[in-house]
C-alpha cells in the first residue's frame, strides 16, 4: 500500500463516522485525486469542508510523502 493510500484510509476511517466517504482516484508520484462523498445520511456539522480537507492530507502528505506536491479534492 503506498503511503498516499495509507494517508487516505486514515481519513477515510475519520469521515466514515459521520459518513462521509473517500476514494483515492488516482495517484502519479507528485499527484493525488481523490473522490470526497459526504453521504445522504452524513451530519453536515460534523464533516469538514473539501477546502480544509485537502488542506489537511496536503500538510500530511508532505511531511510523509514530500513527493507529492498537488492533492486534488473532487467532490463531484
Amino acid at each position: 500500500m503506498s503511503i498516499a493510500s495509507e494517508v487516505v484510509s486514515q481519513f477515510q476511517r475519520m469521515l466514515g463516522a459521520d459518513g462521509g466517504e473517500l476514494t483515492l482516484l488516482e495517484e502519479t508520484p507528485t499527484r493525488v485525486r481523490i473522490r470526497y462523498f459526504k453521504g445522504a445520511a452524513a451530519c453536515e456539522a460534523c464533516l469538514m469542508s473539501p477546502e480544509d480537507l485537502q488542506e489537511m492530507i496536503a500538510e500530511k502528505l508532505a511531511r510523509q510523502a514530500p513527493r507529492i506536491s498537488s492533492v486534488e479534492i473532487v467532490t463531484s
